[in-house]
């Protein structure tokens, strides 16, 4: 995002890549149904990655929910 111009780019939000490595299908034992941001909650580690933000003892990232592409 260092060189966008809101005037002829845009923010493209992908859900796709925000839940491709998350499994909706299980959950952490004594923890709620999917990702609500504990920081014990393993569901979480992977949609925190895609949108770059750190979890646990894992830094802040690359955000790869978010890309920029040209306005139509």
């Amino acid at each position: 995002f260092d060189a966008f111009d809101a005037g002829a780019m845009r923010v493209v939000f992908d859900a796709g890549t925000l839940f491709a490595e998350s499994d909706t299908t299980m959950n952490t034992t004594k923890t709620p149904i999917g990702c609500m941001s504990d920081a014990d909650d393993a569901d979480c580690a992977s949609i925190f990655a895609a949108l770059g933000l750190p979890f646990g003892d894992t830094a802040a990232g690359v955000a790869t929910a978010f890309t920029v592409a040209p306005k139509p």
